[in-house]
């Protein structure tokens, strides 16, 4: 035989069973899907900084399908806001926070939303 005919066989082979790999693991293993939680009751903007930080790595992992962000729920003291779309870390950063500690209202999101799915992301 000759040896390209060789090499794209065994190429095509070997795509073909990371092909097949990859459907069997993404079938077994779902993407976990997120529920963000973001608390907006004031703190200084360097600790803004933080939150955004590790909403801005969630939110990277959710582009790259490592997780799937289902919903972002905004809360101070004054109530609670489900966005109608998941936003980008840019949009977090220009957020604003305002009122005092929420945290009656935290432990009614966080019992309405009682799986390990959550994440609660605010100043601490």
């Amino acid at each position: 035989m000759n040896l390209t005919f060789r090499l794209i066989v065994t190429l095509g082979c070997g795509g073909l069973a990371f092909g097949l790999a990859g459907a069997a693991v993404s079938a077994f293993l779902p993407i976990p899907h997120q529920t963000i939680l973001l608390d907006r009751s004031y703190c200084p903007p360097e600790q803004w900084q933080g939150v955004v930080q590790d909403y801005s790595r969630l939110y990277s992992q959710h582009q790259r399908k490592v997780v799937v962000i289902a919903e972002v729920i905004t809360f101070s003291n004054l109530g609670s806001q489900p966005l109608a779309e998941i936003p980008s870390p840019s949009e977090v950063e220009q957020m604003s926070t305002f009122g005092r500690s929420a945290e009656v209202q935290q432990e009614q999101l966080l019992q309405s939303h009682d799986d390990d799915s959550t994440v609660l992301l605010g100043c601490q």
